[in-house]
């Protein structure tokens, strides 16, 4: 078996298996005719039902599972479905792969599958490249979202939304030409480094055939407001961005401003009116400042198909998204630099369980990674919990005078093991609750486990 193979399976609607691959009877302990059912986190049963009996047959999906090993621990897994008729009944083929096997896809080549474009990892290398060789000449950056494609998928099936999403590249290719280069980097996202434009005015002559060549098109062919546009962020390099970094963060919160003033729109970044964004307090991934409460098994699954997968995540917004399930204060994610963090978050003060979440972006440091109290805690798996910080006043003055002047209470550190000064900490203001302590900071652990990963691809 791969490294990337767990094993397959052929199952009908009602979750019997018609056959399991030998690796997975081992993995799972599990014979044929079995209910595979029965080795599917308890929590994610219906989700996986559902899925299988909304898709017909010669379509295919891909989700994710957790699957119950026979030695105990659930593994999280990329469960590739295929619907297939087989006397005449419809039967669904099953390749289960480890997450990390995206990664290597993804090296495998270049090219997009869906689209023919630069795929994410090849689009981001070259931008990378250029701004590193010519750092004195004038580039944009650019970002393209499709508005409404979630909506038009459910609205008018997938097979429609592959069709728009050929089309939107058709439109940024014909707009692009020699001046530019485009890439995919999440499902209904490009991103666009260009070459040979040096006037604001060359770029919005770009911009404008992109956004009125898709919206032009789909006006006429479907009735009612919801239709297929774009929404785009800009910015200069390196005039208004020094690095690509900071280049790929202004542009994505243009973007964002578009879509909050109505979406089917360009941004181009100007410091005189956008004021300074590197350092503001917006949040980019969420279309408002509110975040909504969502079930365990729903956060996992995001993190892992949006942050991890598809990046079409942000690291400020998964923070947001944590913090608003776990009644959080303040996360951080660290690597290469201890001194700041790469991303932060920090909540307005939670007082009770709320529908909705809101809060800010925030840097910190983290002085006491080194210290006595880390290094005595720390379990195999780079866990370090602080139940108490009260405790470390004797053990570990520094930590303690630390945690206790910005009023933590409880603190969990996750130190990363592949990811050079890495770290995700996760703090609260009071000390998490007794009844759902341990299960809390378990879950927190496997999170912080999806942000070392996803800094890994990225």
């Amino acid at each position: 078996m791969s490294d990337c193979l767990i094993g397959t399976a052929t199952i009908d609607a009602g979750l019997n298996t018609i056959s399991l691959s030998h690796d997975l009877q081992v993995l799972l302990d599990a014979e044929d005719r079995t209910n595979l059912g029965d080795y599917i986190d308890f929590r994610q049963i219906d989700f996986f039902r559902n899925t299988l009996e909304n898709l017909a047959v010669g379509e295919h999906t891909m989700i994710c599972v957790q699957l119950q090993q026979a030695d105990g621990p659930l593994r999280w897994s990329l469960a590739l479905v295929y619907a297939i008729e087989s006397g005449g009944d419809r039967l669904f083929k099953i390749t289960f792969q480890d997450p990390s096997s995206l990664e290597q896809i993804a090296e495998d080549s270049a090219l997009d599958p869906g689209t023919g474009l630069l795929n994410k990892k090849a689009i981001t290398e070259l931008a990378k490249l250029r701004m590193q060789e010519h750092p004195d000449e004038l580039s944009y950056l650019c970002i393209v979202n499709i508005d409404n494609f979630r909506e038009l998928n459910e609205r008018f099936g997938h097979l429609f939304g592959d069709e728009v999403l050929l089309k939107v590249v058709e439109v940024i290719r014909a707009s692009i030409r020699n001046k530019a280069t485009a890439g995919r980097i999440g499902a209904d996202e490009f991103l666009i480094i260009t070459e040979g434009i040096e006037t604001k005015e060359d770029l919005r002559t770009m911009l404008r055939d992109i956004r009125t060549g898709v919206a032009d098109y789909y006006r006429e062919q479907l009735e009612g407001d919801l239709y297929p546009t774009t929404s785009i962020g800009a910015v200069l390099f390196p005039l208004h961005a020094a690095t690509y970094e900071d280049a790929f963060y202004v542009a994505d919160r243009m973007l964002y401003r578009a879509k909050e003033k109505g979406k089917d729109r360009y941004i181009i970044y100007v410091p005189e009116l956008h004021g300074d964004v590197l350092h503001s307090q917006e949040i980019p991934d969420f279309r408002t400042r509110s975040v909504r409460v969502v079930d365990r098994t729903t956060l996992f699954f995001r993190l892992i198909d949006e942050l991890l997968c598809n990046g079409t995540m942000t690291f400020p917004g998964a923070l947001a998204l944590v913090a608003a399930n776990f009644g959080l204060d303040e996360l951080y994610i660290f690597y290469g630099n201890r001194n700041r963090s790469a991303y932060g978050f920090i909540s307005d003060r939670v007082r009770e369980i709320r529908e909705t979440f809101s809060g800010q972006d925030a840097a910190s440091e983290l002085p006491y990674a080194d210290g006595p109290a880390v290094e005595q805690r720390m379990d195999y798996r780079g866990i370090c919990i602080f139940e108490d910080v009260g405790a470390l006043r004797t053990t570990d003055p520094e930590a303690f005078a630390f945690l206790h002047s910005r009023g933590f209470r409880s603190v969990l550190l996750y130190r990363m093991s592949d990811v050079k000064d890495g770290y995700a900490v996760f703090y609260r203001k009071t000390a998490f609750p007794r009844r759902t302590a341990a299960v809390d900071m378990a879950d927190l652990t496997k999170i912080a486990k999806i942000f070392e990963a996803s800094l890994k691809r990225r």
